[in-house]
């Protein structure tokens, strides 16, 4: 994966908030590719938007709440996607 599509899952629009689980929404959340460095266009949103993406380390302190519209990314301690999640 190279780029990503900020723009929302047709697939999932409207679904966050509406009973689904945690994590399910239409924040772009399945375009992130697991096992791979976080791509340069999700760091320079996550530093222009923190609150449309966030990037958090294994271990840090984050916010509970819940923000289907936020992408929100676990990487591991060399930068590597462990997990993508709307929220």
């Amino acid at each position: 994966m190279t780029d990503f599509d900020p723009r929302p899952n047709p697939i999932g629009a409207g679904l966050a908030g509406a009973g689904n689980p945690f994590g399910m929404g239409d924040c772009g959340a399945e375009q992130v590719e697991r096992g791979q460095p976080v791509p340069e266009a999700l760091l320079a949103q996550a530093r222009a938007h923190p609150g449309q993406v966030r990037i958090v380390r294994r271990g840090q302190a984050m916010t509970m709440d819940l923000r289907p519209d936020r992408l929100t990314i676990m990487v591991d301690d060399d930068g590597r996607v462990i997990a993508a999640r709307c929220g």
